[in-house]
């Protein structure tokens, strides 16, 4: 069952026919709305039409309960509790009844669906962070929770220690022994700033994929439907289009962001609290657009009944056509059964780790074509690039080229070539590692270090740790007994995180914006360590090195940045070096 998962519509309504569209295209079967489909936006009853229309599946968010009259307006901040006055008197009174039954929790088998939290769904306490996940879980049984509320599309995972991690908003196959809780992020309110897009998420819970939509919609037309209304505030992600530097120190203030506290004991809702229903198999509307009305032709009109034997003949050979295996169905004539079956049979299977890679040489496989969006992101991976050498060089040439146009190329003796990594021919490390030539190197505020990597889990110079990437005078990566280490821009003590030799390449990204240490695998933030930087001076050359002599790992697509790559950037080195695909276009 393919489920589209949606939540803080906020009364949108460009934002949500652009969602409706997509749900429409990617073969939902079960939309659920995690509530607050009012709130901030002009068009409220517009917007709740739209979504009773598609499905039957709602719970009560906060400004839904508010609007209805079921929660106190005094405990939310100013602008929306002006916006919840204006919103109720445009609801007609079947609307906020409506709104008023709606049920606090949804569960289907190990699904649950709630709008703020598990522990006390009627609080609307915010998930922000691992400490409130582990409280979640710990009043929850269902493997995986749905949320939405603080408009910030994350993944926490409990692991078999009980302890929390969590995790970008990063497509992938969800481990069916782990439990969660996934927030889907907000249709008509997005409040990053790096992305403004509406967010929802499909899961589908055959195959246990999870998909985290990012979807454009018309703001100019919603600044228009905003302004005839008549309410006097800016939404967020109009602030990032009118004054971008704004909404950066705007989102750095998160609680800002929030729409109100918590409900205490006495204003939280009594009989919605514990209000729970069950998601019933035969009465989940399947989603499927409506069919064009049929024409009204007069019956006595030479010219209609013409038209009438066309139209007939049309359908027709349509039937015919459908019959003998052809391909122009509409999708409302296509059971659910056969849409999850077209869906499942027809989307590329995407491995959630990088293949296994043979011990002898093998020809490049063919690499599919990359698409727009990522071919736009890569265009932005050459800003700020210090280095970047992809090892896509044959045995019989001297230096591996650095592409960033820096000119510090690597000495390829010492080295085996030949072994195919995700791009390129990757790197064996025998005698002695590689070294650039020195360089001019600016003070590095940030700094952000890519790489993929194959270990077998031993050393053979047990007391020193192998070099992966090291920039003199910088910091860098080292591999020791089955860890790396970590420690940059002269931070005091350096960080750790396991590197479990499976087999399996695994693409690396440290980040350190200057205060905190970042590292995420496979695309998934893993670690984040605060250090104590001390000042810097200026560094009139610095060499890079990458790799130790005798070390038993490979290593593939190595790049470094003098910057902090944002979200959609790191997912697209992942992504980039999982296709086969160079990160930058070559020199």
């Amino acid at each position: 069952m393919r489920y589209g998962i949606f939540s803080d519509i906020h009364a949108n309504r460009q934002a949500w026919d652009a969602v409706l569209a997509d749900m429409y295209d990617s073969n939902v079967d079960v939309p659920v709305c995690l509530g607050d489909i009012v709130g901030y936006g002009p068009c409220p009853q517009e917007v709740l039409n739209g979504i009773k229309k598609v499905t039957g599946n709602f719970v009560m968010g906060n400004h839904d309960a508010a609007a209805c009259g079921v929660l106190d307006p005094a405990i939310f901040n100013e602008t929306a509790r002006a916006v919840i006055g204006w919103t109720a008197g445009q609801l007609d009174d079947g609307s906020r009844t409506f709104l008023s039954e709606m049920p606090m929790v949804i569960t289907d088998g190990e699904l649950t669906f709630v709008h703020a939290e598990i522990e006390n769904p009627s609080r609307f306490h915010y998930i922000e962070d691992e400490d409130d996940a582990k409280d979640n879980f710990a009043h929850c049984t269902h493997r995986i929770t749905f949320v939405g509320h603080t408009h910030d599309p994350t993944i926490f995972a409990e692991n078999a220690d009980e302890s929390v991690t969590r995790h970008e908003d990063i497509d992938c196959v969800l481990d069916p022994d782990t439990r969660y809780i996934i927030n889907v992020g907000s249709v008509g309110e997005p409040r990053n700033p790096e992305d403004i897009r509406a967010r929802y998420v499909i899961f589908d819970s055959e195959t246990n994929e999870l998909s985290f939509r990012r979807i454009n919609f018309d703001v100019e037309a919603y600044r228009a439907d905003l302004q005839a209304s008549g309410l006097t505030i800016t939404p967020y992600f109009l602030r990032v289009i009118d004054s971008y530097s704004e909404a950066v120190i705007m989102a750095k203030k998160a609680k800002l962001m929030r729409d109100m506290r918590p409900a205490s004991r006495d204003s939280a809702l009594r009989k919605q609290g514990m209000k729970r229903i069950q998601l019933s198999v035969e009465k989940r509307p399947p989603l499927r657009r409506e069919p064009t009305p049929a024409l009204d032709l007069p019956s006595n009109s030479k010219s209609g009944l013409r038209l009438s034997i066309l139209v007939l003949v049309l359908a027709i050979s349509l039937v015919a056509f459908i019959f003998l295996g052809g391909e122009i169905r509409p999708p409302w004539a296509l059971s659910v059964a056969s849409v999850v079956k077209e869906a499942v049979a027809a989307k590329p299977t995407v491995p959630p780790t990088p293949k296994v890679i043979p011990e002898t040489p093998d020809p490049k496989p063919t690499i599919p074509p990359v698409s727009a969006e990522l071919k736009k992101l890569r265009k932005n991976l050459k800003n700020g690039l210090l280095f970047y050498v992809p090892f896509d060089e044959q045995a019989t040439d001297k230096a591996f080229l650095d592409w960033s146009g820096e000119n510090r190329h690597l000495q390829a003796r010492q080295v085996k070539h030949g072994i195919p990594g995700k791009s390129g021919n990757a790197v064996h490390f025998k005698k002695s590692g590689l070294s650039s030539a020195p360089g001019p190197l600016e003070v590095l505020k940030q700094i952000s270090i890519s790489f993929w990597i194959l270990a077998d889990g031993t050393q053979v110079k047990k007391e020193k740790p192998a070099k992966i990437v090291e920039i003199s005078g910088v910091g860098g990566v080292l591999y020791d007994d089955k860890k790396l280490k970590i420690n940059l821009l002269g931070a005091k003590t350096a960080i750790s995180v396991n590197l479990a030799p499976n087999g399996q390449w695994t693409h690396i990204l440290v980040v350190n914006d200057g205060a905190k240490t970042h590292l995420f695998r496979n695309g998934v933030k893993k670690i984040t360590k605060a250090r104590k930087m001390p000042s810097r001076k200026p560094l009139p050359t610095a060499a890079i090195r990458i790799g130790t002599g005798d070390s038993r790992f490979k290593v593939d697509e190595v790049a470094i940045w003098k910057r902090v790559l944002w979200n959609e950037e790191r997912l697209a080195v992942f992504k980039l070096g999982n296709k086969g695909e160079s990160l930058v276009a070559a020199p």
